[in-house]
């Protein structure tokens, strides 16, 4: 509900008071990297994938990770790859959903360059609170 005599902010603020804050583990599903629990939603989603072989695939915070096996140097690269998996995936059914492994993906694993940062993106960008447990 827009409340037209309080700013903006001040909504989001109360909106995101009244919702227990997402919680991020990593997934129990072995094919997975994480898993955003919503208890206000009463359910969870699975996203970031993992090789049969328990590898997982690389991200952008895996690029830029120094002890990541897939730690990339040169920035150009790495904003290059980052660059390359977006405009692959633009069309990803669920983008802009904070429900769709599409969009967790997107905004958690190939937005910013490390896992921290990447979840305020997605707090900000959804009015939401989580909270890290990985």
């Amino acid at each position: 509900m827009i409340r037209p005599h309080i700013n903006l902010l001040s909504q989001q603020l109360i909106y995101m008071s009244k919702k227990e804050p997402y919680v991020l583990i990593k997934s129990p599903i072995k094919t997975k990297k994480y898993r955003m629990i919503m208890p206000s939603e009463g359910h969870n989603h699975d996203f970031g994938a993992i090789r049969k072989n328990g590898k997982p695939y690389r991200d952008y915070t895996l690029l830029n990770d120094k002890d990541s096996e897939f730690y990339e140097p040169d920035e150009s690269k790495r904003k290059q790859i980052r660059a390359s998996y977006r405009a692959r995936h633009r069309g990803d059914k669920g983008l802009g959903s904070r429900h769709s492994p599409a969009e967790l993906s997107w905004s958690i694993l190939w937005s910013k360059p490390t896992l921290r940062e990447s979840i305020k993106f997605y707090e900000n960008k959804f009015k939401v609170k989580v909270i890290n447990k990985t």
